[in-house]
């Protein structure tokens, strides 16, 4: 995930979630050039989120061979549980 994917999630959740701190997009005031919120309670979020997204590592299932002659493949249900087995949602 870019950098910019995960602060526009990040600042969707800081205004909308309801489980979030409902800040008020205002104070969202991020600077290109220091690449931080001047606001440290807003910065100390934003890197915990980005700590929180670094930690996650998915271990895949081994691959095999498709048909013995083809690429190496991995199942797709495989690759979901493996995912799902961490608590992450899987987009379809």
């Amino acid at each position: 995930m870019s950098t910019e994917k995960m602060r526009a999630e990040f600042e969707k959740w800081e205004c909308d979630a309801d489980q979030g701190p409902q800040t008020d997009p205002a104070w969202l005031m991020y600077d290109a050039n220091t690449k931080a919120y001047p606001l440290d309670k807003i910065q100390s979020r934003w890197e915990v989120w980005q700590a929180c997204y670094a930690s996650i590592e998915v271990e895949l299932p081994e691959e095999f061979p498709e048909d013995g002659h083809g690429p190496m493949v991995m199942m797709s249900h495989h690759v979901r549980t493996a995912i799902e087995s961490l608590g992450l949602r899987v987009k379809t």
